[in-house]
This record gives C-alpha cells, sequence and structure tokens, in this order.
C-alpha cells in the first residue's frame, strides 16, 4: 500500500513538473513573441525616426535654401535684441562673418536699435516701413526699410523676425531730388521776390525822387547865393547837412533794395512788425494814390517781438497788397472809395494750433470778396483768376508757405459785395 501511495505521489508530481513545463514553455513563447512584436514596434519607430529625421533634414536645407535667396537682410531675434539667425544678405552686404555677427545685440550693427529693443518688449504684432541705417564693418552705412514680426515661442519667451530692404540706391536718389527740389524752391521764391519787387516800382522811383527834389532845390539855392555873392558860410553848413541827409535816405532805400533781391534763404530776427509794416507802405502809398485806392495803418503799440526775416514777411505783404489792388479793377465800388487797411494788434489763443500770445497782421480791403469757389483755391500753387500773364498763380501759395516756416498761419475771411481780410498770425518771442 505504502508503495502503491508513494508511486501516486511521484507521479503526481511529474504531473505537476510537466504542467509547469508546460507553462514555462507557453511563456516563453509568449514572452518571445511579445519580443518580436517590440522588435517590430522598435524597427518601425527607429524608421519612423530617420524618416523623420531625414524630413527634418530636408526641410532645414530647404529653409536655408530659402533665407539664402532672399534678397533682403533677414534677421531672428531674442527678446533683448541678441541675434540668434541671419541669412547670407546680411553677411554680404555687412561684410561680416557669420561667428562675428550671431550671439550679439543688434546695437552694434545698427543705428537707431533702440526701436527695435523697445517694439520686442511690447508683446505681439508687427510694424512695417521704418527707415533705419545699417553701419557694416568698413563702416559703410546702408540705408535701410525695415519690418518686424513678433512671435511668442513659450510661455515667457518672445522672439522677432527683423526684415530689411536695402534702399540705399533709392535713397541717394530721394537726396538728390530734394536737394533740387530745395533749390528750385529757393528760385521760386526769389523769382517771386522779384515780381514783387516790379511791382514796387513805382513806389521806390517817388521814394528817391523825393531827396533828388530836395537835393536839387538845396543846390539851386546855394548856387544862386554864390552869384549875388551872399552866400554865408552857415547856411551852406545847413544845406551840406540837409543834402547829407538825403543822400542817406537814398542809400537807405538802395540798401533796403539791394538786401530785397539779392538774399537768398532765411534768416530770422527778433523784429517789431510794425517796422516791417512801415517800410513796406511807404512804396506804396503814391503808387495807390494814382490808382484812386486809399492805403491806412493802425498799428498796435508796444507789440512784442516776432521771430521773423523780414524780408520774406515784406514780401508776404507786397503781395496782399498787390493782390488787393488787382481786386480793385474788376470790383464795382459803386461810388464808395477804394480802401486797404493794415492793422496789428496781439491777441492770446487758448484753443486754436498756435497757443499762447500771438502777434496779427490783417490786411483788409472792400473790393467786393471773392466767391467762396475761388476762396477754397485761394493758397493752391498755380491757382489764379487773373488774366494770362498777369499772374504766376504762386503768390499765396509762397506766402503761406513763408508764414508757415514762421510757425505762423494765414487764412482768408470773405464776404461778397463787401471785401476780405487775410489774417496773419505770428507767435511772440519768449
Amino acid at each position: 500500500m505504502k508503495e502503491n501511495k508513494k508511486l501516486q505521489e511521484q507521479e503526481q508530481e511529474i504531473i505537476d513538473l510537466r504542467r509547469a513545463y508546460l507553462n514555462i514553455v507557453e511563456d516563453l513563447e509568449r514572452k518571445n513573441m511579445e519580443l518580436e512584436s517590440g522588435q517590430r514596434i522598435y524597427l518601425s519607430l527607429m524608421e519612423d525616426m530617420e524618416r523623420k529625421n531625414q524630413e527634418l533634414v530636408e526641410k532645414k536645407a530647404y529653409v536655408e535654401n530659402i533665407l539664402g535667396s532672399i534678397m533682403e537682410m533677414l534677421f531672428v531675434l531674442q527678446a533683448d535684441g541678441t541675434i540668434e539667425v541671419v541669412n547670407a544678405a546680411v553677411l554680404t552686404l555687412l561684410e561680416y562673418r557669420e561667428e562675428e555677427i550671431v550671439g550679439k545685440k543688434i546695437d552694434f550693427i545698427l543705428s537707431g536699435a533702440q526701436y527695435i529693443k523697445t517694439f520686442l518688449n511690447i508683446g505681439f504684432g508687427s510694424i512695417n516701413h521704418l527707415e533705419i541705417t545699417f553701419i557694416s564693418k568698413t563702416g559703410t552705412k546702408i540705408h535701410a526699410l525695415c519690418s518686424y514680426l513678433i512671435m511668442q515661442l513659450e510661455k515667457n519667451k518672445m522672439q522677432g523676425i527683423l526684415c530689411a530692404r536695402d534702399i540705399s540706391d533709392r535713397k541717394k536718389i530721394e537726396d538728390e531730388i530734394k536737394e533740387n527740389l530745395k533749390e528750385a524752391t529757393i528760385n521760386l521764391f526769389q523769382a517771386e521776390k522779384m515780381s514783387a519787387l516790379g511791382e514796387l516800382t513805382a513806389g521806390i522811383a517817388h521814394e528817391i525822387k523825393q531827396p533828388l527834389n530836395v537835393i536839387r532845390m538845396i543846390a539851386q539855392s546855394l548856387e544862386m547865393d554864390i552869384k549875388k555873392n551872399r552866400l554865408k558860410e552857415d547856411e551852406l553848413k545847413s544845406g551840406l547837412i540837409d543834402v547829407k541827409k538825403q543822400i542817406d535816405r537814398m542809400s537807405e532805400i538802395i540798401e533796403h533794395m539791394r538786401i530785397f533781391t539779392r538774399r537768398a534763404g532765411t534768416f530770422m530776427e527778433k523784429k517789431d512788425i510794425n517796422e516791417v509794416v512801415q517800410t513796406t507802405c511807404k512804396f506804396f502809398y503814391q503808387q495807390l494814390k494814382a490808382h484812386d485806392i486809399e492805403l491806412s495803418s493802425q498799428l498796435g503799440s508796444n507789440l512784442p517781438a516776432v521771430l521773423l526775416d523780414p524780408v520774406q514777411i515784406e514780401q508776404v505783404i507786397i503781395n496782399l497788397i498787390n493782390n488787393a489792388k488787382d481786386a480793385f479793377e474788376t470790383a464795382n465800388m459803386k461810388g464808395e472809395e477804394a480802401k486797404i487797411e493794415i492793422k496789428t494788434y496781439l491777441i492770446e489763443e487758448k484753443e486754436s494750433p498756435l497757443e499762447g500770445k500771438l502777434v496779427v497782421l490783417e490786411v483788409i480791403d472792400n473790393a467786393g470778396g471773392i466767391p467762396e469757389e475761388v476762396a477754397r483755391k485761394i493758397f493752391d500753387p498755380f491757382f489764379t483768376t487773373k488774366a494770362p500773364g498777369k499772374g504766376t498763380g504762386l503768390g499765396l501759395s509762397i506766402s503761406k508757405k513763408i508764414i508757415e516756416n514762421h510757425r505762423g498761419t494765414i487764412t482768408l475771411k470773405t464776404k461778397l459785395q463787401e471785401g476780405s481780410c487775410f489774417t496773419i498770425s505770428l507767435p511772440i518771442c519768449l
């Protein structure tokens, strides 16, 4: 019995061992299958990684080719202005090697780099058409038209892309055009000034004729005294003093005309505007009287000085007086006396574009006013209502430019059947 029981136990152990063996074999087979599956997954992942890596290499080469073909300079910047990436155009135009420029702040190559650093710190957005000057390694200035694009890569990391197009040639042409335009403007101002002087011819002749007549009378009186042998030394001295005064008067007129005709450009000085008005008006009194036009002035007393160019302001006043004179030629006065009045006074503006104390000059006429459609265009260049050959249409346009250059304004108020008033406002000297 004992032997049978022992035999049964041994058989059971064999069965258990066999079952355990089969379990191990199954487990090994399962592990092997899992390993084979893992190997397949691994190989698939490796193939995918290799494919993606190749795609990255190709995309990098593609981007580099694009960057290399872009004619504009391209910078990738950190938020503090540090250069991360540049394209070939940067290296070519600025004459640097890549290692000399990448990793450095953009300040050292860009005049006005503060604009970029400020912009990079403001957040998302872009800015276009900003002109900045680059400095190459050899010191050459390169004018560029720039644009920026700001991106957020991570939560607190900003990156900017700066694109700059070389416009040095265009800038050179623009500067030449500006210089030519400046010269043409000076010539135009001078031509208009000479035109204004032509209108003064009669007044100048009268102003010079008066002292000449006085000198003639003194000379005739002295000549008569000499003939009658009654010339006294005191009378001779007095006569010579009077002659000298008249010569000085003519010299002042001639000097004034010399300055008026020859001087170009702007020469500002502190001056009482009443002096300019009085100097201008004295050349017009007789000329306007010959046309039955009364010229009068009502000048404010103790006006503060204005920073002005006397010749240019005189040119403006001459133009306004001449325009008023011409307006009377077609005006229906209905028996009313033709009048031109010049006023000066002081005001204080608080709400207009010119704040503070202003000296105001008004040229007023009663020549019947100007139609609204004409008044709207009155300051436009080459606009004129005068007959061909009588006006260039530049007088009021140039006058407006002169007043604006004096930081002032010129405006027109007009009323049909009555007259017009041109008002010039100039800031006082502080």
